[in-house]
């Protein structure tokens, strides 16, 4: 595989730049700041992405910053293309026509988890091998005078998963694997996991228990089904037994108890009937008492009302209270429509006619005394003013007093309203005593009553006693309802001791007979209970009895489930310590097989002063001295430092291409060395690049007239940001150096 072009849109330097290179070494010329470094740079940007979207856009510009690298293969050719301020990538794969074959786009951000970066990747590991960023920097990317190989110890970590074949086959993964299928198995684990939840193995290990608990539980279950149905036999009979001695008890304590409550009603409705015959004797009694009092006092002239009532005493006093007061008002009313007409009376004509006499005097004595008309006019003024100011002031004084005896007027005119109303509200008990509301009826009746105080006040008493007592019409009623109510419950009582003639209980020992009947229902209800648990479990035995063929096939195949887990708990406890073993064995050793990787290309960068080299566990190396010690590589010279550290990059880049022949990618590493060894590198990378394209980057012009003369290919970079690439010899040869 070589990398046959590079084409870059607004990256860094460039704003629209393709860069083409040939097989075996290219040479990229071009003094500092002319971009070589961006240029290298630009092959992990288009592959993998970048986190910094403004790393490589130019200044002063926006707007796209895109990439492709054109790979040829052996039967084709493939693009790749990103744009790096979106990520927006595409892998195309082409035959040797240039047909597509297969290509995948999407969006394959540096951060992205997306199935699209997913499958970009993939396509991307086909291609190289590996997917990984740090991976190519770490192999086929050499930074500008970078050979060391501090590789960090994430990186580290992975480089040693590949190494020793876990990338390809996760050796680990399989062995967790049949540790997960034997803890499916079974709990028993000797790696330190749940050990208390319960397998397939032991679910079906006590699946078995449990059916051999069944099958024992069935050979008893015969017996005591037997014992079951004699104790329900007699249970059975001892409930009806029992069941009808409560019927019987409950009809008879419910007659009892009817009887003594219809005795209980008995006595109350007599008690009731004696004290309503008790009302009715009283109330006749007095009804005759009033009857007599009432002739006794009509015989003396008294009247009284048609309803008996006595309280017609306070009734005439407060009639003749009442007429006595309408007729002070009657004769108040009399003097002020007196004072009104003489208030009327008026003096207006004498007024009227001392002023024409005035008026017509000083007129008369104006006309003929012409020089003393003024003082005749003003005679004749004070002779009239004053008496018009008295009537006017007489005037005002009788309009007000006149307002003040209508007032006066209207007022007693009410009262005497009041006073009709409350003589309109007695005149109805008068009138039913046979009086007119008139002052001697009333006085001669009131004299009449004040001769028999005492029989009417005894009247009086007759009545409020009458008024507390039910009248007789009620009375009556209430003799008739309890008459009937007592002959309906004698007619119980007789049909009671019909049915049973004698009472052996009497009312006080219905409690004693209740908890009886009580304590008999709680031995029932203990009985019936006792007879359920009995069906249960009489159900449970027949049950038992019945699946006895069912329960025995179950274990039959329980009993195959276990032997069959069991063997695959052996077989499957077998693989993992087989595999264990051997994985152990396998990892003991790769860093042993990598180091022996390294020694072909350590004897060519070294000129065979190192042929072998030494890996630990931290990928730190170390070679042996001249007296054949093993020390790190910290204690050799720079040069020794810089050689080890080329040939260990290209032993990675030989372990992870799994047969791949990858470009390489050099940014001045060769600058720190010094002639020899530059020279010896330069040999190893041309013998290298046999097999590899090797692109190296440099700025030193000795290189250009080592390239022109071993026939290199090479392009050169100024440092103009515009300046096309000028190859300076193309000639096919499959051995060319190109140089970056």
């Amino acid at each position: 595989m070589i990398l046959r072009s590079i084409d870059l849109e607004s990256f860094g330097r460039f704003s629209r730049r393709c860069f083409e290179f040939r097989r075996g070494l290219n040479l990229v010329l071009g003094p500092n700041e002319a971009g070589k470094s961006t240029l290298m740079e630009a092959v992990p940007a288009i592959l993998f992405g970048v986190r910094d979207k403004k790393r490589y856009l130019p200044w002063g510009r926006g707007g796209a910053c895109r990439g492709a690298l054109q790979f040829e293969l052996a039967g084709g050719s493939v693009r790749v293309q990103r744009d790096l301020m979106t990520d927006e990538v595409g892998l195309e794969w082409a035959d040797q026509l240039y047909q597509t074959r297969r290509q995948v786009s999407g969006k394959a951000s540096p951060r992205g988890r997306s199935l699209e970066k997913k499958a970009y990747l993939l396509e991307l590991q086909e291609l190289l091998g590996f997917r990984d960023a740090d991976l190519f920097r770490a192999t086929l990317f050499f930074g500008q005078g970078d050979l060391d190989l501090d590789f960090g110890k994430s990186l580290s970590e992975r480089i040693k998963t590949l190494l020793s074949g876990s990338a390809e086959i996760d050796y680990d993964q399989v062995l967790d694997d049949l540790r997960e299928s034997l803890f499916s198995v079974t709990r028993e684990n000797p790696w330190g996991k749940d050990k208390t939840r319960d397998r397939q193995l032991e679910l079906a290990e006590k699946e078995l228990a449990r059916l051999d608990g069944l099958l024992q539980q069935s050979v008893t279950a015969r017996k005591e089904f037997s014992t079951i149905e004699a104790e329900l036999l007699d249970l059975e009979t001892g409930l009806a037994e029992d069941q009808r001695e409560l019927d019987k008890g409950e009809k008879y304590l419910q007659w009892i108890r009817t009887y003594w409550q219809l005795e209980e009603q008995r006595s109350r409705l007599e008690e009731q009937f004696s004290i309503a015959r008790e009302q009715q004797a009283q109330q006749r009694c007095l009804t005759q008492e009033r009857e007599t009092l009432r002739r006794q006092l009509s015989a003396v002239g008294l009247s009284l009302p048609e309803d008996g009532s006595v309280d017609l005493h306070e009734r005439l006093q407060e009639a003749r209270r009442s007429l006595l007061q309408l007729r002070q008002l009657q004769q108040e009313q009399q003097r002020l429509r007196l004072d009104l007409a003489d208030e009327k009376k008026s003096s207006m004509f004498l007024i009227c006619g001392w002023t024409l006499l005035v008026v017509l005097g000083a007129g008369f004595g104006a006309w003929h005394a012409q020089p003393w008309r003024i003082y005749a006019l003003l005679v004749g003024v004070l002779l009239t003013g004053p008496v018009w100011a008295w009537t006017i002031w007489k005037r005002v004084s009788r309009s007000v007093r006149h307002s003040e005896l209508r007032g006066k007027a209207q007022l007693l005119e009410q009262q005497q309203q009041e006073l009709q109303r409350q003589l309109d509200l007695l005149e109805e008990p008068l009138a039913a005593a046979g009086l007119a509301a008139r002052l001697d009826v009333l006085d001669a009746q009131l004299d009449a009553w004040a001769g028999h105080r005492e029989k009417l006040q005894e009247l009086r008493e007759i009545d409020s006693a009458l008024k507390v007592l039910p009248t007789a019409e009620e009375l009556a009623g209430t003799v008739r309802r309890l008459t009937r109510d007592l002959a309906l419950v004698e007619e119980r009582r007789q049909q009671g001791r019909n049915l049973r003639p004698g009472v052996d209980l009497e009312a006080a020992e219905l409690a004693d007979a209740e908890a009886e009947l009580e304590q008999l229902r709680r031995k029932i209800a203990a009985a019936e209970e006792r007879r359920n648990r009995l069906w249960m479990r009489r159900a449970e035995c027949g049950a038992l009895l019945a699946g006895r063929p069912q329960l025995e096939e179950d274990r039959a195949e329980v009993l195959q489930d276990v032997v069959r887990l069991q063997g695959r708990k052996r077989v499957l406890a077998l693989a993992c310590e087989v595999l264990r073993d051997s994985v152990s064995h396998f990892r003991a050793d790769y860093l042993e097989r990598f180091a022996a990787r390294i020694g072909p290309y350590l004897e060519s960068a070294s000129d065979g002063v190192y042929r072998e080299a030494r890996l630990d566990e931290d990928l730190s190396i170390s070679l042996r001295d001249e007296g054949g010690r093993w020390k790190p590589l910290t204690h050799f010279s720079r040069g020794t430092r810089d050689a080890v550290a080329l040939a260990v990059r290209l032993a990675f880049v030989d372990q992870f291409s799994h047969g791949r022949k990858l470009p390489i990618l050099l940014d001045d590493a060769l600058v720190n060395l010094d002639g020899n060894r530059q020279a010896r590198m330069l040999k190893l990378l041309k013998k290298l690049s046999l097999e590899h394209q090797v692109i190296l980057f440099s700025h030193d012009e000795r290189l250009a007239k080592r390239a022109a003369r071993e026939r290199w290919h090479v392009l050169t970079l100024d440092d103009g940001s515009r300046a096309p690439a000028r190859p300076i010899k193309e000639e096919q040869n499959a051995g060319q150096l190109h140089l970056l």
